[in-house]
């Protein structure tokens, strides 16, 4: 009983009225943000747990006890479905302020927009719709603010007793009354720290029983959540991701046809400027033949053999470059995700065996030419 006279004297008796006023703000500050803590963790424990539970109940006897418009429609549709439960049916009844309300909600709309639903996004929706609440942060801030306010009281104490001493020295006081003015200040440094200290020591054990409220809550809406309440509401989360993976395989075997594409406009360049070249050496050939007349044959003849020799070596380049586009195709085919030794098995079926099969012949068609062409030079120049 002296101790609490003692304190009580020390903490409202004897203080100064700066201190009294530190005290009184740290008091109200700390009442306040531990009954924030306490309703907090009351909802936690309490209130969204019934919510959750609720929930859980509705969504067991909906999918055990359907109603007869529900045994109907899955008699009619056999598909995937027609095990599928409504958000909306199960927000029914639930407030919309609470976390199972607003993630019910959430999943409905993602299903009305088609947008793929994933626990992650869900959970940090609900995650940053509870961190928005004042109420939920503030005691936190409590803690740090009153160990604040405390370590300003204490230097405030310090002033008014460094204050009183200086005043006493000047006018030559040393009276008892004088040094309880200095002690004055005293007793506002320890109130303001005890206080302060008190009500943080306080606030912190509250703030822990709120973040496990919170965590455990959390944990069973997310189990909640994945074993149960998406595969109820969300139509196939792998057929989403079979879709993503038959989007990526399309886009490999579009890029495949760009590479065989721009491989095919290059042999054609390649082949057009041989063309070109035969024609050239026509042009020569004739431009020779009538100029020099029929004396100079044997020197014409040799020059064809060197023109033969070109055409062969046009030749060999074209077959090589023939032989070299399948195994580009099957290096672009291995790029796409296909096996080397085989065609795509779904996607595009009809665009890599032609490659193949047209390459050859059409550059043999022009060994062809250029050795007609040859046989043309010849007889043109033995007639002239």
């Amino acid at each position: 009983m002296d101790s609490l006279e003692l304190l009580y004297r020390v903490i409202i008796v004897d203080n100064t009225a700066v201190g009294l006023l530190l005290v009184t703000g740290l008091t109200i500050l700390a009442l306040v943000a531990a009954v924030l803590a306490r309703r907090h963790f009351h909802r936690y424990r309490y209130t969204e747990a019934n919510y959750l539970n609720q929930v859980k109940t509705r969504l067991r006897n909906m999918r055990e006890n359907p109603t007869g418009d529900e045994q109907e429609d899955k008699k009619e549709s056999a598909g995937p479905l027609s095990n599928l439960v409504s958000a909306e049916e199960l927000a029914q009844g639930v407030p919309v302020d609470s976390i199972i309300g607003d993630r019910l909600r959430v999943i409905a709309v993602l299903r009305k927009s088609q947008t793929k639903v994933s626990l992650a996004a869900l959970q940090q929706i609900s995650r940053a719709r509870e961190a928005a609440r004042v109420s939920l942060r503030f005691p936190g801030m409590a803690v740090n603010l009153l160990m604040l306010v405390g370590l300003l009281g204490t230097f405030i104490g310090i002033a008014i007793v460094i204050q009183q001493i200086g005043l006493n020295i000047n006018q030559g006081d040393a009276s008892l009354q004088s040094f309880g003015k200095a002690f004055g200040g005293m007793y506002t440094k320890f109130s303001t720290t005890l206080v302060g200290l008190a009500g943080a020591i306080v606030l912190a054990t509250l703030n822990f029983r709120l973040a496990q409220a919170q965590e455990r809550f959390f944990e069973d809406l997310d189990r909640f959540t994945v074993a149960e309440l998406l595969p109820a509401t969300i139509p196939a989360v792998e057929d989403e991701t079979l879709l993503e993976r038959v989007s990526l395989q399309l886009e490999q075997n579009f890029s495949v046809i760009q590479d065989i594409a721009a491989k095919n406009t290059k042999t054609a360049e390649e082949v057009g400027a041989i063309q070109t070249g035969f024609t050239d050496i026509l042009n020569n050939i004739r431009q020779q033949t009538r100029v020099e007349g029929p004396d100079r044959l044997q020197n014409l003849l040799g020059q064809m053999t060197g023109v033969i020799e070109q055409v062969s070596r046009v030749s060999e380049a074209l077959e090589a470059l023939a032989t070299a586009l399948p195994a580009a195709v099957r290096e672009s085919a291995q790029k796409g995700g296909y096996a080397p030794t085989a065609a795509p098995p779904t996607l595009f079926p009809a665009h890599s065996a032609p490659v193949r099969e047209h390459k050859l012949p059409y550059a043999m068609s022009f060994v062809a030419f250029g050795a007609a062409v040859i046989l043309l030079f010849i007889t043109i120049a033995v007639r002239g």
